[in-house]
């Protein structure tokens, strides 16, 4: 599980960090399309844990957690070119905090743990930063034409 969210984290900061001379430069759909299938291997893989481990309850607590966040995965992920900002935005919020939620119920050990936590919190850190680039955007294009506006 460590090495599956270490995966899924650094998706998430290659997709948020692509683009030309470092620059930020990735649409909603480019993560979408990094994260996703990352994400889908992920509860693949969780899949096959709970299978081994039906009785345990961290287990069943994950299974609850990732029922109650898959409405959220699946409108990003069924149609990733029309994934906005928003739909990141709700991904970053919901589904990052749960996958950590579900790290710690599982039996891992605490260095473990620390891992996922750290690359959660990275992968949360540049999904909110690519969120508000995105927004930031047009507000800054829309004041710069009202500039140029005003000057002729």
């Amino acid at each position: 599980m460590k090495k599956i969210i270490a995966i899924l984290c650094a998706s998430v900061m290659v997709a948020a960090c692509a683009g030309t001379g470092g620059t930020p430069s990735v649409s909603p759909s480019q993560i979408a399309q990094t994260v996703c299938p990352v994400f889908k291997y992920t509860v693949g893989q969780f899949n096959q844990i709970s299978q081994l481990m039906p009785d345990n309850a961290g287990v069943q607590k994950a299974a609850d957690q990732l029922n109650a966040v898959s409405p959220i995965v699946s409108s990003v992920c069924s149609n990733v070119s029309t994934v906005s900002v928003d739909n990141i935005k709700d991904f970053t919020n919901t589904v990052l905090p749960a996958l950590a939620s579900i790290a710690g119920t599982l039996p891992l050990s605490p260095q473990t743990l620390q891992t996922v936590q750290a690359g959660l919190i990275m992968a949360e850190t540049a999904l909110g930063i690519v969120g508000y680039v995105e927004q930031e955007i047009p507000k800054a294009q829309a004041a710069m034409a009202r500039e140029q506006a005003d000057a002729q």
